[in-house]
């Protein structure tokens, strides 16, 4: 892997080997290796318990009696490495990162195919009689921007596609058995009452025989059992997919991390509007309202620690509650239904208390939590990004006294970070004192409008209101609140996401390491007129006589892209326009030279020294040698198999030097 750092920090090399076949090693060195690979087996636990779930009966699936011979042992005894069981495939890292991609590709195939679409049906010609109204319609869809690619769309409907077949229907199962369940209680509880028929008009009894009452109460348990399996279930499934997510997005993030150039920033990403720009703003950089490039995002380390520890955590909550964005309200609707008919107009009067205003104080509520989130996640980049410059920087912040300085920049961002997740903490304490108050309130207004309306309250009024009550409060003030907050932070985690998805990488620019053909897109990839950004390898002549690996013509780079992009702000802000001028590029203030016009040949079996003052270049000339920083013109040829890059940086492990040499491979004292 390549790593960027400062010129004159230290010492860094570069260097590339002709030969197509490496050597072989020396056989005591393949028996060391073979040795050490057992060593690796015995230390860990190639044969793992299988996994219970896989084998599972349907029995076991049912009541969840599958992981209990696990439980049953970690009673028993500690569990050890080796007792915990395998993962399946559909859980792997692996299979979900494969999982990501897909869905990735096929979205950026949808974009593209989107694209295309609409540009063919915008250049065609009109024939009808209306030929000013046509035109002006195929100008205004020529004006319309390309629709850009969504991660959002992606996961949703793999969602549904993957889990809908089996949550929806139990959902369904669940929402008509806890009407079903109101209306038996009260029915149950009527059973009770001799004195009274079913209408309550006379004082007959009409209450038929006693079988009636076990019958409401069977029909109250096999509704509670029925709520009972559909809870656990959807909540293992869709806990379960949240799972998967949440290990494809960290393997994504880690795949992309290896492949991302050092230079990467957000005014190189390729997502321009759209999504991308509002998961640009939730990770602190953007547009203004006019339209200029705020303060630029870049690929930290301390904004990829966040993706992986904090924003990936939204895919839990989001697949949860997401299917209540569907079902509660359905669900409101017959319990409103419902409710007129059992008890009156007056259930319509509390029903329309906590749909006038309990509900929509939930959803303001909801909304701003997702604008917290936001506020925090940027706060949460800076912070980790300032802290881990510290740590790789504390010598130089040591020796220049710089502790307090740092210390206090930490200590603000932190103290501003905790201002918004108390405030965030504060609507959620609202949110929660609004759910739990919310049914009382409700059931209040419906027994006084029942009573002041010359209605009677009975047991199975009484206890069928709160029931329904109680089901309706506990959809919308809880499950549809929660799938609010859920899907919106999911909303900002995931176009935060795409937005570090979208950064360039190193194999857009620079590929083919192998000194043979390269690809005509590839070849052609980030070039403008007259400017190549890579040509194919030269291989040697026929007589062998050229011993050139690397040859560098007229090559000039900037750090933050081509330099051959001016932001075109007067045309609307999101497009750039090609300056093939370079005194117009240079006066570009998003343009900032690193390498003007560099000539350079390396030969095969010679070592080549860089030296300069801080600051002259050498960095960024090993990051061009590298493909880190992309060709604003001239050319690069290569010819050699294979390339390898030795950072300035050290990387130290917290133990003895030992330790430091063998990387966790056995030592053998012939050998060191």
């Amino acid at each position: 892997g390549s790593s960027s750092s400062s010129a004159g920090a230290g010492a860094a090399g570069l260097d590339f080997n002709g030969d197509r076949d490496a050597a072989a090693p020396p056989p005591h060195e393949e028996e060391e290796e073979q040795q050490s690979s057992r060593q690796q087996e015995q230390l860990l636990p190639s044969t793992r318990p299988p996994n219970p779930l896989a084998n599972a009966s349907p029995f076991s699936r049912l009541f969840f009696t599958w992981p209990y011979p696990l439980l049953s042992l970690g009673m028993k005894r500690p569990l050890v490495e080796g007792d915990i069981p395998g993962i399946m495939d559909v859980d792997s890292s692996d299979a979900n990162l494969q999982m990501w991609e897909r869905l990735w590709e096929h979205e950026l195939e949808r974009s593209r195919s989107a694209h295309t679409a609409a540009a063919d049906g915008a250049d065609s010609r009109p024939t009808s009689g209306k030929r000013t109204g046509s035109r002006r319609r195929a100008r205004k869809k020529r004006q319309q921007k390309p629709r850009p690619p969504s991660l959002h769309r992606a996961i949703l409907v793999d969602f549904l596609r993957t889990t809908g077949p089996f949550v929806q229907p139990l959902m369904l199962c669940s929402s008509t058995a806890k009407l079903l369940q109101a209306v038996a209680l009260g029915l149950l509880l009527d059973t009770f009452e001799p004195s009274s028929s079913v209408d309550g008009s006379d004082g007959s009894s009409n209450n038929g025989s006693n079988n009636e009452g076990y019958l409401w109460a069977s029909v109250l348990v096999l509704c509670g059992g029925v709520i009972l399996f559909e809870h656990h279930h959807v909540f293992f499934v869709t806990w379960r997919k949240g799972m998967q997510y949440r290990i494809a997005a960290i393997a994504a993030i880690y795949s992309k991390a290896l492949r991302l150039k050092s230079t990467a920033s957000l005014a190189d990403a390729g997502g321009g509007g759209g999504k991308g720009d509002k998961g640009a703003s939730a990770s602190g950089g953007g547009r203004d309202r006019d339209g200029s490039r705020t303060a630029t995002t870049t690929t930290s380390s301390g904004r990829i620690m966040n993706l992986v520890s904090n924003d990936v955590e939204r895919f839990l909550l989001a697949t949860l509650f997401v299917s209540y964005l569907f079902w509660a309200p359905v669900q409101s609707i017959a319990i409103l239904v419902l409710g007129i008919h059992l008890i009156g107009p007056s259930f319509a009067a509390g029903y329309g208390l906590l749909i006038g205003i309990l509900v929509p104080m939930q959803f303001y509520l909801s909304g701003k939590f997702a604008t917290l989130r936001s506020k925090v996640a940027r706060l949460t980049d800076a912070r980790v990004t300032l802290l881990s410059q510290a740590i790789s920087g504390v010598r130089v912040m040591k020796m220049s006294g710089w502790e307090l300085q740092f210390e206090q920049r930490i200590a603000d961002i932190r103290k501003r970070e905790i201002a918004q997740i108390q405030r965030a903490n504060r609507l959620k304490a609202l949110n929660e004192s609004l759910f739990f108050s919310s049914n009382v309130i409700v059931s209040l207004v419906v027994f006084c409008v029942h009573v002041a309306t010359g209605g009677l309250l009975t047991p199975r009024t009484v206890y069928t209101t709160l029931t329904l009550i109680n089901v309706l409060q506990i959809e919308l003030t809880k499950h549809l609140s929660l799938a609010v907050m859920g899907v919106s932070e999911c909303y900002v985690s995931l176009s935060r996401i795409q937005t570090y998805l979208e950064f360039p990488e190193i194999g857009q620019q620079h590929v083919s390491l192998d000194g043979g053909e390269v690809a005509e897109e590839e070849a052609t990839a980030g070039t403008t007129e007259g400017i190549d950004s890579y040509s194919k390898g030269t291989k040697a002549d026929e007589e062998g006589a050229t011993t050139i690996r690397i040859s560098v013509q007229g090559v000039t780079c900037y750090w933050n892209g081509n330099g051959s992009r001016r932001s075109n702000g007067d045309a609307g802000g999101d497009s750039d326009e090609l300056v093939m001028d370079e005194k117009e590029s240079t006066n570009n203030p998003l343009s900032i030279l690193a390498l003007g016009n560099i000539n350079l040949e390396l030969h095969a079996g010679e070592l080549t020294c860089i030296i300069g003052v801080v600051g002259a270049g050498k960095s960024a000339l090993l990051q061009m040698l590298c493909g880190e920083l992309e060709l604003a013109s001239g050319t690069i040829e290569r010819d050699y198999a294979t390339l390898s890059y030795a950072a300035q940086d050290p990387w130290l492990i917290g133990g003895n030097v030992r330790e430091n040499i063998l990387m966790g491979e056995p030592y053998h004292k012939s050998r060191y």
